[in-house]
């Protein structure tokens, strides 16, 4: 009896469940803009922020290589900007990223 009492309570609360309809708004670009990393990194896509800088994303990238990157660039609005891999790592150049930049590290 108590076996059916606790089946016929599930069930009344899951169809009042199931006859629900949450909609949730699309995500939409402005809600979540992006950096995407090309090269050796664990993730392709980083979150961008407004502190956002090459070196930030790079480090949020996880960059895998084995060695120092040869090359980096970042491509913005079909522009490419190269950055010296050697004075981002001297600390000399750490350019702000924008959203929807994407960064490419050459080994």
């Amino acid at each position: 009896m108590r076996i059916a009492l606790v089946l016929l309570v599930g069930l009344a609360f899951a169809g009042c469940i199931t006859k629900q309809t949450i909609q949730l708004p699309a995500p939409s670009a402005s809600q979540n803009p992006m950096v995407w990393v090309r090269g050796d990194v664990k993730n392709r896509a980083v979150p961008w922020n407004e502190e956002m800088t090459l070196s930030r994303a790079i480090v949020a990238a996880q960059y895998t290589g084995f060695s120092d990157p040869h090359a980096i660039s970042i491509l913005r609005a079909g522009q490419t900007y190269k950055v010296s891999a050697r004075d981002l790592l001297k600390q000399r150049d750490d350019p702000p990223l924008q959203p929807g930049d994407v960064v490419v590290i050459e080994r």
